[in-house]
């Protein structure tokens, strides 16, 4: 008897335990396939969100009855209706915006702003 019949099992994988291998390594490629896709798409909507910087406009409520209610101002990129003019014809306030967080899901943006009164 021959010392390589004696060995033949030692000299590599069987064919069972390359195609279990090779069935696993398959799996592998088709998760990483799935997870840079899903990945693609979040990278997708974020810049399709934060693309471009549009000027928003603060929208105070229209109707008088959710003005009492403290309903607070829109964010809008568009205004539909000019701003109305100030309460008293000698008062005039300057905002100054300090800072702006803008939130993906949901969809809101927050404003920490300075007002200061400026006389005429």
């Amino acid at each position: 008897m021959s010392r390589r019949s004696a060995c033949a099992g030692d000299d590599g994988f069987t064919l069972l335990e390359l195609m279990v291998g090779l069935s696993l390594l398959t799996l592998v490629v088709f998760g990483f396939n799935n997870l840079v896709g899903a990945q693609e798409s979040l990278v997708r909507d974020l810049e399709s969100w934060c693309k471009g910087a549009p000027t928003l406009y603060v929208v105070p409520p229209v109707d008088t009855h959710e003005r009492v209610a403290g309903m607070p101002a829109a964010l809008v990129e568009e205004v539909t209706t000019p701003p109305a003019p100030p309460a008293a014809p000698g008062y005039t306030n300057r905002l100054t915006l300090i800072s702006l967080a803008r939130v993906l899901d949901p969809e809101r943006a927050t404003a920490v702003v300075s007002v200061e009164e400026i006389d005429p």
